[in-house]
Order: C-alpha cells, then sequence, then structure tokens
C-alpha cells in the first residue's frame, strides 16, 4: 500500500474516531438527561401538578428519540470504523 493510501485511509479512520467520541460524549449526557427526567417523573410531588407532568412526559420524549437517533449514529460509525480497520488489515 501506497504511503499516500495510508495516510488517506488514516485520516478517514482518525476523523471517525472523533466523531464516534463526540457521539458517545452525547449518549452519555442523553442517558443522564434521560435518568434525571425519569426521577422527577417518578417524584409524587411532580403527579400534583398535571402541567409539569406534560412537560416532563414532552421533554422525556424528545430525549429518547434524541438517544435513539444518536445510538444510531453510534452504530453507523462504528460498523465504518470496523470497515475502515478490516480494510487497512488486507
Amino acid at each position: 500500500m501506497e504511503a499516500e493510501e495510508r495516510n488517506r485511509l488514516s485520516k478517514i479512520k482518525n476523523n471517525l474516531k472523533k466523531e464516534l467520541a463526540a457521539v458517545e460524549e452525547k449518549i452519555v449526557h442523553l442517558e443522564a438527561e434521560k435518568t434525571a427526567l425519569e426521577k422527577s417523573l417518578c417524584d409524587p410531588q411532580t403527579h400534583r401538578d398535571s402541567v409539569k407532568i406534560k412537560e416532563l412526559t414532552i421533554e422525556f420524549k424528545a430525549v429518547e428519540n434524541e438517544l435513539a437517533a444518536a445510538y444510531a449514529l453510534w452504530t453507523d460509525l462504528s460498523c465504518r470504523l470496523e470497515e475502515e480497520t478490516s480494510m487497512n488489515s488486507e
């Protein structure tokens, strides 16, 4: 494999690793946010305020949707990184 090609593949791999790290960080943040919302939704004090329950439920669903998208992106990036890594091994 020529040096140029190795450098190009290395750059692609490094970019994928950076993107993957950023997505992992976002997932950690979203998981923490989801946990906090679950805790709030389980709090008996919250159940006394129907408006608060609605707001928290809407926010919870939004976080769940963001989380699903982040996990899908993580899966895609992981697969692409694995493909690039296996291409470099050949």
